[in-house]
């Protein structure tokens, strides 16, 4: 069970988007994320997109965070959270309805769409997608953003290890590629007309914003009568939207970037332990997990991924 402690300390909010952890990517920040979670208690939670990795699971496995994160959902739907997660480009096998309700039945915490409305308390209406479907580079040369994935990967790694020869631990171990990252997705958002044509949409759909992810540029920006928001990564940025009781829109850095430590570390901010959550919450037996076979059959997943607890 929960202690009265930490039970006294996570503060419960109305709602909460995150999206782009890329599990199976050796870069996803999971321990950060695990840390950030343990700070809320939400009533619903939007995963949009990209919670999976399906382009670099080829070269991981299934590390126990993982398992820890899906614990930390279970344990929030046993108490009344309710889970939605629409797929991205990374994780696009759940675009398909057979694997997507497999996993649903699987896990029996979790709705999973293309696309959510999300009913803000104060009466606006969020579309909530990945937004890779207005990407021009995913949608006319996939190949080209799968080549890049590759590269990047290496400038991640080599972003790593410089951060751990200066030791910035107020700063993400990714900072200088979020930050090249960003001038690179600003292009792309200009090519595409990104904000502007995922906005249209939205008011299409008779909705006042967006909420999206794919981009890792965390944002919430007023566009006239319609907000745009994006919720950023967990692997550059360590970034969610929250949306509080009182209706505000609010983005969370797990870095303070201005401090000389996480925000979890200062006063006042007490997350749930690791080993808490395991004891909170019933482990996921994903490792005999059918829907995990399924996937895994797709080619995403290889055999060899699955025979291990931990990396």
């Amino acid at each position: 069970m929960v202690s009265r402690a930490w039970a006294g300390k996570a503060r419960p909010i109305r709602t909460l988007f995150l999206s782009d952890v890329h599990l199976g990517s050796r870069h996803a920040q999971t321990g950060p994320l695990l840390e950030f979670l343990g700070r809320w208690i939400p009533s619903q939670v939007y995963v949009v997109g990209d919670f999976v990795d399906g382009w670099q699971w080829r070269r991981g496995c299934w590390h126990q965070d993982y398992s820890r994160i899906l614990n930390v959902f279970e344990y929030w739907a046993d108490h009344g959270t309710t889970i939605h997660y629409t797929p991205g480009n990374h994780d696009n096998f759940l675009r398909d309805p057979e694997i997507a309700r497999v996993i649903e039945r699987q896990l029996g915490f979790v709705e999973i769409q293309d696309e959510f409305q999300a009913d803000m308390i104060d009466g606006r209406k969020l579309l909530v997608m990945h937004g890779d479907q207005f990407d021009l580079v995913e949608g006319s040369a996939q190949w080209v953003s799968k080549m890049s994935t590759v590269v990047y990967d290496s400038i991640l790694t080599a972003n790593w290890h410089l951060s751990r020869m200066v030791r910035r631990h107020h700063v993400s171990p990714y900072d200088l590629c979020a930050r090249a990252k960003k001038r690179v997705k600003q292009v792309i958002r200009f090519l595409s007309s990104f904000e502007s044509t995922i906005l249209e949409y939205a008011r299409a759909k008779g909705c006042d914003g967006v909420m999206c992810g794919h981009l890792h540029t965390p944002i919430i920006s007023p566009r006239g009568e319609m907000v745009y928001c994006n919720t950023g990564d967990w692997v550059e940025n360590c970034t969610a939207i929250i949306e509080h009781d009182d209706g505000e829109l609010r983005l969370e850095h797990f870095y303070t970037g201005d401090r000389l430590r996480p925000r979890s570390s200062r006063k006042g901010a007490a997350p749930m332990g690791l080993e808490n959550w395991s004891a909170a919450a019933p482990s996921l037996n994903l490792m005999q997990s059918p829907s995990l076979n399924l996937v895994q059959g797709t080619g995403l997943i290889p055999e060899s991924s699955m025979t291990e607890p931990s990396c």
